[in-house]
């Protein structure tokens, strides 16, 4: 239909769900990860699949992105009351990690740019990560969520493997880039 946006109705319908929580005093259940012994016992926690965001408390796109993500975890996660109890079960659960608050961790699981996403499903593992600015929240995140709840575990296992694949040709194409860039240079001095 002309001038239908359907984006702009998803966004509605996502605004009057979390004000619908709100006036009954819920808000998603998004666990704040504090060091490593939570983060391993949260993707560890049950079957479902896990989201977990990597961000800065003094970025601005961090910001931008923390409000959507609050938005995807009222619309998909578990809800909770005020003393914490879940009221309503979700089908993904959430987390965050703080940059800051946790280097340690972030630099061990090769966290570089920010916002980012790790996402977990318990019985297979790591299934993807990815730098996720908030300009492409609903392509990279969004899209890959309604995906992933589709998928069987084996289909994910495959999934995996193929994020894995990515990885390997991106590592051997930008040290490919490296290599012709240190060789065109040794000929630019070399015509000098």
């Amino acid at each position: 239909m002309p001038g239908n946006d359907s984006g702009n109705d998803d966004l509605k319908d996502e605004d009057s769900i979390m004000k619908d929580y709100a006036r009954r005093g819920f808000s998603p259940k998004i666990i704040n990860v504090q060091k490593t012994d939570d983060f391993l016992e949260f993707i560890a926690g049950d079957e479902r699949l896990c989201i977990v965001k990597f961000y800065a408390s003094w970025c601005k796109s961090c910001a931008k992105f923390g409000i959507r993500y609050k938005k995807l975890a009222t619309k998909y996660g578990d809800k909770i009351d005020k003393a914490d109890k879940v009221v309503e079960p979700g089908i993904v659960r959430f987390a965050e990690v703080e940059y800051g608050r946790n280097t340690s961790l972030c630099r061990a699981l090769g966290i570089r740019k920010l916002p980012y996403i790790i996402i977990y499903k318990a019985s297979v593992g790591k299934i993807a990560e990815f730098p996720c600015g908030p300009k492409y929240f609903d392509e990279r995140l969004v899209s890959r969520l309604n995906q992933y709840l589709e998928m069987s575990d084996e289909e994910l296992q495959f999934e995996q493997k193929m994020e894995l694949g990515n990885e390997l040709g991106n590592d051997i194409l930008s040290q490919l880039q490296v290599d012709d860039a240190k060789v065109d240079d040794a000929n630019q001095r070399s015509i000098s």
